[in-house]
This record gives C-alpha cells, sequence and structure tokens, in this order.
C-alpha cells in the first residue's frame, strides 16, 4: 500500500504519524479524480504521474479502503488519447477534442465566467510555403500556434481545425475588461513577431483574428465559433483592402 502510494515510512514513526501521512495521502487523490466510474485518481509523486484505484467498503462496522495501482493500464491509455486528440504538428488540440471540451465547459457557467471564442487564420502561409518549402510553412504554422497557446494555459483552450485555421476558447476571467485585455494582447502580437530562418529573411508572424463574448454575442458555442469566424474574415478582407491601397 505505501508503495502504490509513493509514500515513505521513516523508522520510529508512531502508527498515529502513519495515519496522519496515510490520510492526507488519500485527501490530496480525492482531489485528483480521474475516472469518476472506475474509481481512478491521479497522483503527482517524484515528478511523475500515477493512476490509483481506490475501492472502500465497510467491513465489520469498519471503513476500509484498497489501493490498487493502475498506472500501467492509464498511461497506456492516456498516450492513445494524446495521440487521439492532439494536432501532431503543432500540438494543440484537433476540432474532435475541441469540440468536446466545448460540451463540457459550455455546461458550466461558473467555471466560464467571463469568456470568448477566437478564431484566427494565418495570413501568409501559401506564400511561405511557395517561397520557402513546406518544411518552413510547418514551422510558420508552429510558430504562430505559439503566440497564443504559450501564456496562462489554465484559462485557454487552444486548437487546431485544420490547415492554418486556429481556433482558441479563453475563460474563467472575472471582468469583461481582463477578457479583453487577454483578447487585446493576442492581436497585437500580429506581424510582431519573426520567424528567422537559417537561410534567407526574416518572416513577419501574420494572422487575421475575429472573435465573439460569451453570453454578450450568444451562449452557445457553436454561434459564438460561427460569428467569431465572419468577424475574423471580415478582418482579413479589410487587411487585404489596406494591402492593395
Amino acid at each position: 500500500m505505501w508503495q502504490i502510494l509513493k509514500l515513505h515510512r521513516k523508522e520510529g514513526d508512531s502508527p498515529e504519524k502513519n495515519r496522519e501521512l496515510l490520510c492526507a495521502r488519500v485527501e490530496e487523490l480525492k482531489q485528483n479524480l480521474y475516472d469518476e466510474e472506475k474509481h481512478i485518481y491521479k497522483l503527482n509523486a517524484e515528478n511523475i504521474t500515477y493512476y490509483v484505484h481506490i475501492e472502500e467498503f465497510e467491513y465489520e462496522h469498519n471503513r476500509v479502503l484498497l489501493f490498487v495501482d493502475a498506472t500501467n493500464e492509464y498511461t497506456e491509455k492516456e498516450k492513445i488519447i494524446l495521440e487521439r486528440d492532439r494536432d501532431y504538428l503543432t500540438n494543440l488540440y484537433t476540432r474532435r477534442a475541441f469540440m468536446e471540451k466545448m460540451d463540457g465547459l459550455f455546461q458550466r457557467e461558473s467555471v466560464l465566467k467571463h469568456a470568448a471564442i477566437l478564431m484566427i487564420d494565418a495570413d501568409g502561409l501559401k506564400q511561405v510555403n511557395d517561397e520557402n518549402g513546406h518544411l518552413l510553412g510547418d514551422q510558420y504554422l508552429k510558430q504562430i500556434a505559439s503566440l497564443f497557446s504559450g501564456d496562462n494555459t489554465e484559462q485557454t483552450i487552444c486548437a487546431r481545425l485544420g490547415g492554418d485555421e486556429f481556433a482558441v476558447l479563453l475563460y474563467g476571467y472575472d471582468s469583461e475588461q481582463e477578457l479583453l485585455n487577454a483578447i487585446h494582447e493576442i492581436e497585437w502580437k500580429d506581424a510582431s513577431y519573426y520567424m528567422k530562418p537559417a537561410e534567407g529573411r526574416e518572416i513577419p508572424l501574420r494572422f487575421s483574428i475575429g472573435y465573439a463574448v460569451y453570453k454578450k454575442d450568444a451562449a452557445d458555442y457553436h454561434v459564438l465559433l460561427k460569428c467569431a469566424d465572419e468577424r475574423m474574415y471580415l478582418k482579413k478582407g479589410e487587411k487585404r483592402g489596406s494591402a492593395g491601397r
């Protein structure tokens, strides 16, 4: 049991001390439920993630806890999920995984708080591919993705929907102004950063962005996605018009 829970008893510790140590670890596990149906909990110890099955039952008027190490089974499961749900190029969520996340979050208003969905389209990918090759085009997409996926990951869900199109959910903000500040910070990054190939000139990282605010524009995430997408294409058209003047 002690090995499964990654606890180390010291020689000379009293039974009371060991009981306190055990109870504290059980409480820690109960805060990290992984699979409710199968009673699997996550345990982070020694910079490694373990999985523990806990079975509770009564025996002769006593509460009994049974611990089973489920790490091998669930580590493999996590690997399969990761390969299924993560885009191979950017390591962002896939379209399917993003929609699944939205299904869950948009049923939890208290978690969403002030939120918005952003649609982002990489500008100039065809030109980068034509002038520098597809390998550099892939790097262009990866670096654009890093501009909006690297900050405040606890309040951000990012996905590559396909090709040069991305979606971002910003959520959990305490005020609309905090949310708008986060959006404007992403907008500011357009053409403010550059990719530096080993050979040739620097390439500006350019993208077009549109967003829709939860409740202000709609409460349904499908509608928010459509609204943000339409605004993104309007912004893209405006940029093309400015470039043509």
